[in-house]
């Protein structure tokens, strides 16, 4: 009974720092009310003591724990980063520290996660709680207009209206995605009408966010795993899309409807494309694989995140983004092999496809609907390094490799007990 309440206690704990540790590194939503100042010191100064903190598991070697050697290679390409901007960008490292402690360095609360080792019970709790949360500030936000509460209006000042609603989504869309994979998840396992309107609660807000890629890939991995055991179902959904596809162009949609709005930009942009127009992507694709690196060693190992203070940075934002109209932001692949090098981009890419067809029990198959996900998502975003993306890919490694240990715990004993009936 005391060990019970000891370890009640320790996954209460638990939730509540990694809570914490999350709410800093999404730096509070964005939340206009708060020091920004402040916030981002505190998500520098966080990262920088999660460091020293699970120092002893980055530099450690262990073969036995998937995914766990590749994450500390990526680690080690990311901290590297930091020299190589300083050699060959002229950025300081402190500068360059405080750019990737944002983003990318998250990727140490990987160690962080096996250096406490959490129940897969508390971080579904954790997953369906930062999903709900998400729902209530999007919801205040959406209240508050014209009063912006979290995160900015954009580039001109204005709130955009061009898909139908209000865009207004900020850091935490991550976390809807990862709670509807988990909730159908537990639907297909359970067939439990609770799960099957959290499926829908979850999915339906995540439409509101009126991203495309991230209403699109969501539902096609949802679908595909439902229907992957009914060939049937299997064959007519993609037929149902290729006739979507054929007559989508010739129907006109309504602007004043989300779907419809979402539509027609697509519809538009194929249009221009088809004029001779080459989709931004693609020359994002073009420049960042072909003309941001001018030495072998930035094309092996990257040159490291720009930091808008300095004179790199500066170049970045005026030269690219503002002159050429490029930004990392778009495209996932190309920001990986631009930032990291080479390297980086191959260890993304392992890790993904090793987590994508990685074997796990049923009741985690959101975790691999996850990192098919990524796999589609990460093509125009680059949606691997932001926060409320990274920290879920980084739980789902987690889960995984410790999915993993068990079953092969769980056998081994099995097999002892079988051949030593006595035990």
């Amino acid at each position: 009974m005391h060990n019970i309440f000891l370890h009640k206690k320790r996954e209460s704990r638990f939730l509540l720092l990694f809570s914490i540790t999350t709410l800093i590194s999404y730096q509070f939503y964005g939340a206009v009310f708060l020091n920004q100042f402040l916030i981002k010191l505190s998500c520098t100064l966080l990262v920088a003591g999660m460091v020293v903190y699970v120092w002893k598991q980055i530099i450690t070697n262990k073969k036995s724990i998937p995914f766990y050697n590749l994450c500390r290679w990526l680690t080690f390409i990311v901290f590297f980063s930091m020299v190589m901007t300083w050699v060959f960008k002229g950025q300081s490292i402190p500068l360059s520290f405080t750019a990737i402690a944002r983003n990318t360095l998250l990727i140490i609360l990987f160690f962080y996660l096996w250096k406490v080792k959490p129940s897969r019970d508390v971080l579904e709790k954790y997953i369906i709680g930062f999903g709900f949360l998400y729902i209530i500030l999007w919801s205040y936000a959406m209240m508050k207009i014209p009063e912006v509460v979290f995160g900015d209006m954009g580039e001109d000042g204005n709130f955009d209206e061009s898909r139908g609603m209000i865009r207004i989504n900020f850091v935490g869309r991550g976390n809807l995605i990862f709670a509807f994979f988990l909730c159908l998840n537990k639907f297909k396992e359970t067939q439990l009408k609770k799960w099957f309107l959290l499926v829908i609660l979850f999915f339906v807000f995540n439409v509101f966010q009126v991203t495309r890629q991230l209403i699109l890939w969501p539902m096609i991995v949802g679908l595909l795993y439902l229907l992957w055991n009914k060939k049937k179902w299997c064959f007519l959904a993609v037929m149902a899309a290729f006739a979507l596809y054929l007559f989508i162009p010739t129907v006109k949609f309504s602007d004043d409807s989300v779907i419809g709005s979402m539509i027609n930009l697509t519809e538009q942009q194929g249009k221009d494309q088809k004029r001779g127009e080459d989709d931004v992507r693609i020359r994002e694709y073009k420049y960042f694989f072909t003309e941001w690196h001018n030495n072998p060693v930035t094309f092996l190992l990257g040159t490291g995140q720009p930091h808008g203070a300095s004179e790199f940075g500066l170049w970045y934002q005026y030269k690219v983004e503002k002159g050429q109209k490029f930004y990392l932001s778009d495209v996932g692949y190309a920001s990986m092999f631009a930032l990291y090098g080479l390297m980086g981009l191959l260890l993304w890419g392992v890790l993904y496809l090793k987590g994508a067809f990685f074997r796990v029990s049923e009741s985690l198959a959101y975790t691999r609907m996850w990192m098919f996900f990524m796999i589609l998502a990460n093509i125009a975003a680059n949606w691997y390094e932001k926060p409320d993306f990274l920290i879920p890919t980084l739980i789902c490694f987690y889960l995984m490799g410790q999915n993993k240990i068990n079953t092969k715990t769980n056998k081994y004993s099995y097999e002892i007990q079988y051949h030593n009936p006595r035990l």
